[in-house]
């Protein structure tokens, strides 16, 4: 399956603004618009209170301890630890659509409060929070892993604040005992994108690597941990293919060949299309890579001129074991 995007070419903008005489007086005609109803807030949280920024870069859990919250300009041994708040949210860009729901304050976010019952933040004590990070994980409709890059931030920022009440807690869920299910293996992924060109010097798409006939593009991803026998490799890909000729960009994995993502030609005119991106996603059985500690990717291109990568994915299943310093595992 594939998606087919085209890039134009835009060399001006022109705005018309309509004159219109009317008894010897000119009148400028204006076009507007108006919403037939406007949603805004009266205040927010942060208009009050003393305010503290974080950062964070990655998806995972992250400690507050007793050396943030004095370095943090707060005083550990008078703050009411249970009014302790966290507010943002991470997990990728804003929708660019406006009819998308989006919240129009900050969000609190759930804490673990380690240490904290007997109302005093001391030296051993802390509190952990969860974050997506600035990019998105998400499950799509077809049930693969998508892996989606923060095109404006590269860091997810929350605000720390002693409020004036008690802040949220994670809930505390009962043990299902012997009824619990049994998960012995997770979905894995690694990501290459490099954001080395615009085409049009234009808009927010940036695409990576020149991938010419007469050199083949290497893409190398270590640390890749043992497969589960028999399961199925996924690579979800996007390249963009700048040639009058049609092209086809060929993909292999430890010198296994996956498949060909197809792309149509540009035209020579001016105003023809200075691109034509497509996505597509191949699969390979895990049987048929020939199997090590690195998935050595080799993409070879087929046409006069050029073409370019914009992104790679490579997603796995591996059995569950500490093959990772961390990972986040699920079950339904």
């Amino acid at each position: 399956m594939f998606k087919r995007k085209v890039f134009h070419e835009m060399t001006r903008l022109r705005l018309v603004v309509t004159l219109r005489h009317s008894i010897g007086v000119i009148g400028l005609l204006i076009i507007y618009c108006l919403s037939s109803s406007i949603y805004g807030q009266n205040s927010s949280v942060l208009s009050s209170g003393q305010w503290v920024k974080l950062g964070v870069t990655s998806k995972g859990i992250y400690k507050i301890d007793f050396e943030t919250i004095r370095d943090a300009g707060f005083d550990p041994a008078s703050i009411v630890t249970d009014n302790i708040q966290l507010y943002g949210y991470g997990g990728g860009m804003l929708p660019q659509s406006n009819q998308m729901a989006r919240p129009s304050d900050l969000l609190e976010n759930a804490l673990y409060r380690v240490g904290l019952e007997d109302d005093s933040f001391d030296a051993s004590d802390y509190i952990l929070f969860f974050s997506e990070g600035p990019n998105l994980e998400y499950i799509n409709n077809e049930g693969l892993l998508v892996y989606q890059k923060n095109l404006y931030a590269d860091t997810t920022y929350y605000l720390l604040t002693v409020g004036t009440q008690a802040g949220k807690s994670m809930d505390t869920i009962a043990s299902k005992g012997n009824s619990h299910p049994v998960v012995d293996s997770y979905i894995g992924y690694a990501y290459h994108e490099e954001d080395l060109k615009n085409i049009l010097s234009s808009g927010r798409e940036w695409y990576g690597e020149l991938v010419v006939s007469s050199s083949p593009l290497r893409i190398s991803f270590p640390n890749i941990p043992p497969l589960v026998s028999g399961s199925t490799v996924t690579i979800i890909s996007s390249v963009l293919n700048q040639s009058q000729d049609r092209a086809d960009f060929n993909f292999s994995l430890n010198d296994s060949n996956i498949g060909a993502i197809e792309a149509s030609g540009v035209g020579s005119g001016t105003y023809d299309d200075k691109g034509v991106e497509v996505f597509d996603t191949l699969t390979i059985n895990q049987n048929e890579v020939n199997q090590q500690e690195t998935f050595n990717f080799e993409i070879s291109y087929n046409a006069a001129g050029n073409g370019r990568l914009n992104y790679l994915q490579v997603s796995y299943e591996s059995p569950l074991g500490q093959h990772d310093p961390r990972k986040s595992v699920g079950s339904t």
